[in-house]
């Protein structure tokens, strides 16, 4: 048996136990610094604040998702080699085995008796972990609420910000149940809002003035109330032309919103002959609510143009529905993700 305390000490005795199997409460970005990803198997992780939902996607990416288990309650941190393990309090993030300034402490066992039981405890977690998320798209769904829970947290300035301008483009590490692709058309009759209701939702409200609304928030966007766009979400917004097809002006750039509020009820339906007489949902980006976000990831002029040139097929056609007026696109996630491939395909063909 070995106590380890200092950080240089636990490094390298997790790098020495190359562990096959992790059983830890949180995981952070730099996990891929700590252990080796040639040697690991699988892992369970608490999906809870605390661990970065980009890690757990990278998780999925490098192990795949069958082998990344989810166990809320989870708070134990053991590392299993195949010669040795190590227990203690360390977290697999830079906080525990970098210089987070925490003071962490651990201990390595070596030996059949221990790795057998610690085997046994990690196989014990796993079938618990089962028992709460058994399909994939169960643990797309958690993954969903943390990355919503995480990016309102950034906004509150109580989570560290990721890269300023997002990670680079890559379909596998992307949330596609938090990322909806949104296409509007520029028209002359703009949406009534009903300040009573923004008021009535969003309490920093009550002392504006209707004439004041844009000095709180930035963009807005309108939905129909059976769209199940969240707060927390992100909208990728493209303007459409009145048929629907991306607009072929280059200067008309892509952009990224972010969903602080959504009230329903918050558009003036008006008469049967008003664009907007079905979208009754408002969207709401905070004026400066976004200086701590990281988008999910950067619109190059590559993608977009690659973006521009895959919607355009038709078997994107349920994105360019509707014309006239602002749209959403309440689809499967799977539409997505398909989506994305395409466009990362077409990137790397150039």
């Amino acid at each position: 048996m070995q106590i380890i305390s200092s950080d240089e000490s636990l490094r390298e005795t997790i790098k020495g136990v190359s562990p096959v199997k992790v059983a830890v409460a949180y995981v952070g970005l730099d996990w891929q610094d700590f252990i080796s990803i040639d040697s690991l198997r699988e892992i369970i992780v608490s999906p809870t604040f605390g661990s970065n939902p980009r890690a757990i996607e990278e998780l999925f990416d490098e192990l795949g998702m069958e082998n990344v288990h989810f166990l809320d309650e989870l708070h134990s941190k053991l590392y299993l080699g195949e010669s040795s393990l190590l227990i203690g309090s360390p977290n697999l993030s830079f906080n525990a085995f970098g210089s987070g300034g925490l003071e962490e402490l651990g201990v390595r066992l070596e030996g059949s008796p221990a790795l057998i039981e610690a085997d046994a405890i990690f196989e014990h977690y796993k079938a618990m972990a089962w028992e709460r998320y058994p399909t994939s798209e169960s643990k797309r769904g958690r993954l969903r609420e943390l990355h919503r829970l995480v990016e309102r947290a950034k906004s509150n300035g109580l989570y560290p910000s990721d890269k300023d301008g997002g990670p680079a483009f890559n379909p596998s590490l992307i949330m596609c149940e938090a990322v909806r692709p949104v296409s509007y058309c520029i028209v002359d009759d703009e949406p009534i809002i009903r300040h009573d209701a923004v008021a009535a939702n969003c309490p920093e409200m009550v002392e504006y003035t209707p004439e004041q609304f844009d000095d709180l928030f930035c963009d807005q966007m309108p939905f129909a109330e059976e769209d199940d766009v969240v707060a927390g979400d992100w909208l990728l917004c493209w303007e459409a032309r009145i048929n629907g097809m991306p607009s072929t002006d280059k200067r008309k750039k892509m952009s990224w919103m972010y969903v602080h509020k959504v009230i329903p009820g918050g558009i003036d339906p008006g008469d049967d002959e008003s664009s907007f007489n079905t979208d009754t949902k408002l969207a709401l980006e905070i004026r400066g609510g976004r200086e701590r976000l990281s988008p999910p990831f950067e619109l190059t002029e590559e993608f977009q143009e690659a973006f521009k040139r895959v919607i355009s097929h038709e078997d994107f056609d349920v994105l360019r529905r509707g014309a006239g007026k602002l749209l959403f696109a309440s689809i499967r996630a799977k539409i997505v993700a398909d989506l994305f491939q395409r466009i990362f395909v077409v990137l790397n063909e150039a």
